[in-house]
């Protein structure tokens, strides 16, 4: 199968959930032996074209970094159509409003099929995204006089042009699909649930990975690490993490933080630790590749997720599943798809700093207890999230279309 990817980034552009599900869906395709040509958004350093174990990547280079556009959809579509026409193309999965133009407007022309994978929670989840970074009255007169217009103006003709026209929609949780059908009326035949796979074998447990950061951080064996990962956002409630932190601090000797990744909320994470004087008990590692990020899992004891942002999956969660690592994780959007409740961690309500507290103390100050829910955890992302299962669901429902 020749299969085209449309993407506003890649992991060569920033970190981030959309970033390894495309990464990860393009090598489970070439390790099946398909061919996969990915087009995304301007090189930072101006690339036009490279090839990455197998798969080749072209660059817009007229295109904005990392942005979805007028200029990315006629672009994009230009550059499909010139390769189709030298290497035909069999099928085409954009990441969230990728494909928009093409599914409109280029569909009907070239007849390739196109599954448009929505990674978001729809209008609403837009809305309160864009809601949860207001923090003065100047980003609320920026919310209600430019976000909330481009929302109805933009967001919902796209929105509603995506749906109609792919041929198959696939949203990443289940809390998606339910987003889209309820704000968009999707015709159920045409809407699937796929979870964002991970490499089981890559994130799991591994005492010498975990031996390596604890030595390369000075951390001992007795020490209870938490650990936070993810693009720094306000809406990713890192700070609520920090603020958990500081109270756990005061019940446990020998508690230490680990956050990895990089963002515009870092400088404000700092301070805040500085405020909490907790400075010297948190770990800002900055950006880490997808690849290392394995090793920081292995080194934690429980892993925090407190996004204040309904996500369309929480694929650090499923990561850390992988690892073998208990997750006290916010009750909202698509990460509802991931742990089960007391089974394998805990959900508590977002911004609820005393949950947050109550429930990772009830797992570092249990032993059998951590151990139990990082086994049923394991199990449970072997069993939904690897990258097997997604690249199976991905291939049928593509060679369903092309026959």
């Amino acid at each position: 199968m020749n299969i085209c990817i449309l993407t506003r980034a890649t992991l060569t552009h920033q970190m981030g959930g959309t970033q390894v599900h495309c990464q990860v869906l393009s090598e489970s395709a070439i390790e099946r032996g398909h061919s996969v040509t990915v087009i995304t958004t301007r090189h930072p350093y101006g690339l036009e074209y490279e090839e990455r174990q197998g798969c080749r990547i072209y660059y817009l280079t007229n295109t904005k970094f990392a942005h979805l556009n007028k200029l990315w959809w006629r672009e994009s579509a230009n550059k499909l159509t010139q390769l189709h026409k030298k290497n035909q193309f069999d099928i085409i999965w954009a990441e969230n409003l990728a494909g928009y133009y093409y599914a409109w407007k280029v569909r009907p022309i070239l007849k390739i099929p196109i599954v448009s994978i929505i990674q978001g929670l729809g209008i609403m989840g837009i809305i309160r995204s864009e809601w949860d970074h207001i923090s003065s009255f100047k980003e609320l007169f920026i919310f209600l006089g430019k976000r909330l217009p481009e929302v109805f103006f933009f967001y919902i003709p796209w929105f509603w042009r995506i749906l109609r026209y792919s041929d198959v929609i696939v949203g990443v949780s289940d809390q998606t699909v339910e987003a889209l059908r309820r704000e968009f009326s999707v015709d159920k035949r045409k809407i699937f649930v796929v979870y964002n796979g991970i490499d089981t074998t890559r994130f799991r447990p591994d005492k010498h990975r975990r031996e390596y950061i604890r030595k390369k951080f000075s951390l001992t064996e007795g020490d209870k690490v938490l650990l936070m990962a993810g693009v720094v956002h306000k809406q990713k409630g890192m700070h609520i993490g920090l603020k958990g932190f500081a109270q756990m601090r005061r019940e446990f000797s020998g508690i230490k933080m680990i956050v990895v990744g990089d963002g515009p909320h870092l400088a404000f994470l700092k301070e805040l630790a500085r405020k909490l004087n907790i400075e010297n008990d948190v770990i800002f590692c900055g950006a880490v590749s997808n690849e290392e990020m394995c090793f920081y899992y292995n080194a934690a004891d429980l892993f925090l997720n407190p996004t204040i942002r309904g996500e369309g999956f929480g694929i650090v969660t499923a990561e850390a599943m992988a690892s073998g690592l208990p997750s006290v994780v916010s009750c909202i959007g698509g990460t509802q798809s991931t742990i089960d409740d007391g089974i394998s961690g805990f959900f508590v309500e977002p911004k609820d700093i005393n949950s947050l507290v109550k429930k990772s103390t009830e797992i570092l100050s249990n032993s059998t207890l951590s151990k139990k829910m990082g086994e049923k955890a394991r199990e449970k992302a072997i069993r939904n999230f690897s990258k097997e299962r997604m690249i199976v669901d991905y291939l049928n429902i593509s060679e369903r279309l092309i026959s």
